[in-house]
């Protein structure tokens, strides 16, 4: 299985790369684990290592 994480998924460029990653791993027929992240959403700061362990991307 192929995985993915987009940082700053809530806005439209980070939105939009989540969308190809799933349109195109849809398309080669193989399973795809996407997660989106985002300061707005989940409280990440990539600055903060608290913030980063948090959401399991340290």
């Amino acid at each position: 299985m192929q995985r993915a994480i987009v940082i700053g998924a809530s806005g439209g460029v980070g939105a939009a790369i989540t969308i190809a990653i799933v349109i195109a791993t849809a398309l080669a027929s193989r399973c795809a684990e996407v997660t989106g992240l985002s300061r707005a959403k989940d409280g990440l700061d990539v600055t903060d290592v608290r913030s980063t362990s948090s959401t399991g991307t340290a």
